[in-house]
């Protein structure tokens, strides 16, 4: 059909050609022929472009883009939208989900990149791009341009927690801790309400990314809590719940989580109970045989001041593990970078 048109249109702009009135057939009367014919030719050719273009456009829609996306069909998407681009260069919708067949489906960031540029380009409001292209930077490790994409993002629909999330991350991959939290903080506020027991894990993961500092573990924690509360079966919630515990010095919860956790076939958690368990031991048997019976309880009540050196810094930050280790002369590379050597 479209072929026809284009037929017609060419055949059509070949009537426009300036012709000779015809022998005997008044001057004037050929003018006002022509006149006519010019403007009945103008007329096709808009009809016909139209019709060309809304055949062109109706060729492809969200749902067929969206038959390829659920069958993870990701080499057809990826042809549907390359197609559905060059029918319809200013379409974001278009550029959208050829940005996205990259990013999820063929899992090349470089390639959706410039797609997700081109929809904000073309849709500077389009929140999804702004967020889907923050997250790609982040991938190539092109922080700085990835902090200013999600920050529009943000800025667009500061209800959605994956935006805060990756912006937390830029933040903290460029060294800007202070406002990673504050990113973190904002979730807490303005989107994690509004989201699953997902984002409320992933924040709580975020929390504890950020380093053992007691206010992060301490905001871990209610997000944690109130991810395990959505979904009581999440295993590795419960986990990540008890090892922002364990860190706190609150070390009956976090058995308690981490004996959770195994329960719902987490692979973690029964090593974490059983190391806990025994650097609980071994720091009790010390003070034992240092005759001092204030070593680290299981309630939290612990007291570092009868240890010395890299056993009372691990301590401080209430990892038993390590000082279980340091007090079997076992510690670990990462023991000694954190705390010292013996």
């Amino acid at each position: 059909m479209i072929n026809q048109i284009l037929a017609l249109r060419a055949r059509v702009r070949c009537s426009l050609v300036p012709r000779r009135p015809a022998f005997g057939i008044d001057e004037k009367r050929g003018k006002v022929t022509s006149v006519a014919w010019a403007i009945l030719c103008a007329l096709v050719i808009t009809l016909a472009a139209s019709v060309s273009a809304a055949l062109a456009q109706s060729r492809y829609t969200v749902e067929g883009a969206n038959q390829f996306a659920r069958a993870k069909d990701w080499n057809g998407l990826g042809r549907y939208a390359t197609d559905w681009t060059r029918a319809e260069p200013n379409n974001p919708t278009a550029w959208y989900y050829l940005g996205n067949n990259y990013a999820t489906g063929l899992k090349q960031p470089d390639a959706a990149i410039p797609a997700f540029q081109k929809v904000v380009r073309l849709d500077p409001n389009h929140q999804g791009a702004w967020g889907a292209l923050g997250a790609q930077l982040i991938k190539v490790r092109r922080f700085e341009d990835a902090i200013n994409a999600l920050k529009r993002a943000t800025e667009l629909e500061p209800r959605k927690p994956s935006y805060w999330n990756n912006l937390a991350v830029a933040y903290r991959e460029t060294n800007q801790i202070n406002l990673a939290l504050a990113a973190l903080d904002s979730n807490m506020k303005l989107a994690a309400p509004h989201g699953t027991w997902a984002d409320w894990h992933n924040l709580g993961t975020a929390y504890r990314n950020l380093g053992r500092e007691r206010d992060r573990q301490s905001k871990a924690v209610i997000a944690l809590r109130q991810s395990v509360k959505l979904n009581p079966r999440n295993g590795e919630g419960w986990n990540s719940l008890g090892a922002a515990y364990e860190i706190l010095g609150n070390y009956d919860e976090a058995l308690r989580c981490y004996k959770q956790a195994d329960a719902l076939g987490n692979q973690y958690a029964r090593t974490n109970h059983n190391n806990l368990k025994a650097a609980l031991a071994a720091a009790a048997a010390a003070a034992a045989n240092q005759g001092n019976d204030s070593y680290p309880s299981s309630s939290g009540g612990n007291s570092c001041s009868s240890y010395s050196g890299p056993v009372a810094a691990a301590c401080n930050q209430g990892d038993q593990s390590a000082m279980g280790r340091y007090q079997n002369n076992q510690p670990t590379q990462e023991d000694k970078r954190k705390y010292g050597v013996q």
